[in-house]
């Protein structure tokens, strides 16, 4: 055995130099420690008690506590190797007992909520491919596909709207994405140049608060040849709702109760900027600037729906066939409808500060002029002067018949938007913590899924009976050390924290030493991470794996 054992020490050591790069390493300077925290949040001390080793068989139980010194090391390599390498197995923290082990029932459930599902994005995730992929479809009258758009599932049983409009759940086979169509029913009087002209200025329109318009056809698909009707193309939100049904909406007869200023910043912020975004592309929003156009698709996340739908249809100046844009009396009209947009967003703000006011606002409709609004406002008391003095100038300049811009108002709200400019950087560190925790799931799994290529492969080009000096050998006896360690107590555990420490330990090419044993606690052998990265590269090489 003393000879194996130094054929083994003398070919990892002649070898190593000659591994190629591991491409799954993270290509970062990161310490394991680091990657295992980004890995696994809140795995510290997850360790589950499988059974204990009898007197006995304590003797012979693998992986316990040694302490090997430098002059010992069976892997001594060049001086400035070794002189990066831990020399006492005690300090590895993927060998030190657990301070608080948790035990827990070994059920699928516990450990689906602890490992995969831990976070709001993936069981977000997890309910929108249900919705899409779950739901029945109660109508065989619909098509089966229009151009690269299939699996259609009608949203709504009535239409909605002026001109009337049904919504089309769909899937793209160019893409795989979701996607909504919204059918505008009858044979709609439209001219094709004026149409192509509008959607195409639509869709150079991208703003984080405006659905985007992705494309519009016409099609005799819904009639089976009767109209050629005209279908706009939009992204599919799923989970999402009208503004009036989330913040004005009361089903239950019920007083609501007055919202939260911060909340109502956030809303007035989105439809400002939003508004700014289309008057500087010489756009208008309309009707989608309203109870029943705007789209809540998160936590107070709302964007302006049914663009470009109204545009394409009107028959007035700025939506005729013949208009020009430099014509003097668009731009005349098209000042108007800035402007009438201005008072929607005001009539807007008004709607989510008054809704507790039941003889004020019902079902999302002011029933008083503004400037008793104001009154009622001022008379409650409920929200701070800076709201109250942004509403003030806009039923001033309303009653006077003074334009006012999106320009102005926004050097109102600039404290506003500085709060929640500072917010959504905050939340962008939080989605990429966990997209990193994301990656490094993946990789890890790759990692393993190396592994089991290695140890399950069994052909004539292997023997059966491997012997114990070569590479497959060294990774058994990982993967028993990596996956059924031992603790000091010598009572077998179930460790997440422990695999993931050992896979990140090997993906960096770690250069600590560790004790490997057999079952038997016959054979020992003290390697490196490194070492174990290396047999693995060769093995998957000599089985035509190439990295």
């Amino acid at each position: 055995m003393g000879e194996e054992m130094e054929e083994v020490s003398k070919g990892i050591k002649s070898l190593r130099a000659s591994a190629p790069e591991f491409t799954l390493q993270s290509g970062t300077g990161e310490s394991a420690e680091t990657l295992r925290s980004s890995f696994f949040t809140g795995l510290e001390g997850t360790a589950i008690q499988l059974e204990k080793a009898s007197p006995e068989k304590a003797g012979s139980s693998r992986n316990p506590t040694f302490s090997v010194k430098p002059k010992n090391n069976p892997l001594e390599g060049s001086p400035s190797r070794d002189s990066g390498k831990k020399q006492s197995l005690n300090t590895s923290p993927s060998r030190q007992p657990r301070r608080s082990p948790v035990t827990q029932d070994n059920s699928k459930s516990c450990l689906t909520k602890d490992i995969f599902e831990t976070s709001h994005s993936a069981e977000s995730i997890k309910r929108k491919i249900e919705n899409i992929f779950c739901s029945s479809q109660v109508s065989s009258n619909l098509p089966t596909a229009i151009n690269q758009y299939h699996s259609l599932y009608q949203i709504e049983e009535k239409p909605s709207g002026v001109p009337g409009c049904l919504n089309y759940r769909s899937l793209s086979s160019s893409d795989g994405k979701v996607y909504l169509l919204r059918r505008v029913l009858g044979n709609s009087q439209f001219d094709s140049q004026f149409v192509i002209k509008c959607v195409e200025r639509w869709k150079r329109v991208r703003h984080p608060s405006i659905v985007p318009l992705c494309e519009a056809f016409t099609t005799f698909a819904f009639t089976q040849g009767a109209a050629n009707e005209l279908v706009f193309v939009y992204p599919f939100y799923d989970n999402a709702h009208v503004f009036r049904e989330v913040y004005l909406s009361n089903d239950m007869n019920m007083q609501l109760s007055p919202l939260p200023e911060k909340i109502i910043w956030t809303l007035f912020v989105q439809l400002t900027s939003s508004l700014d975004a289309l008057h500087s592309a010489e756009m208008i929003a309309g009707e989608s600037l309203s109870p029943n156009g705007i789209l809540v698709v998160g936590t107070h996340r709302i964007r302006l729906n049914k663009c470009g739908v109204a545009e394409t249809l009107s028959t007035d100046a700025v939506g005729s066939r013949s208009y020009s844009q430099h014509g003097l009396y668009f731009l005349n009209d098209f000042q108007r409808k800035k402007q009438e947009d201005v008072w929607r967003l005001m009539h807007l703000l008004f709607l989510l500060t008054l809704r507790s006011q039941a003889s004020i606002v019902k079902n999302g409709v002011l029933q008083v002029g503004v400037s008793e609004a104001l009154n009622v406002l001022q008379q409650t008391a409920i929200y701070s002067d800076d709201i109250l003095n942004i509403l003030a100038f806009l039923v001033d300049h309303y009653n006077r018949s003074l334009p006012v811009s999106v320009t102005q108002i926004l050097s109102l709200v600039t404290p506003q938007i500085v709060y929640d400019y500072s917010h959504v950087w905050l939340h962008a560190d939080r989605l990429e913590a966990e997209l990193n925790r994301r990656l490094n799931a993946s990789r890890l799994f790759r990692i393993i899924s190396l592994f089991g290529f290695v140890l399950d492969w069994e052909d004539g080009s292997t023997n059966p009976q491997w012997s114990e000096t070569e590479e497959k050998y060294i990774l058994r006896l990982f993967f028993e050390y990596m996956f059924h360690p031992y603790s000091n107590e010598r009572n077998r555990s179930f460790d997440l924290t422990h695999v993931v420490e050992c896979l990140n330990r090997v993906d960096v090419g770690s250069d600590e030493l560790m004790l490997l044993a057999s079952k038997d606690s016959k054979s020992l052998l003290v390697v490196s991470y490194a070492d174990i990265r290396f047999s693995l590269v060769k093995a998957l090489s000599e089985r035509g794996i190439r990295l």
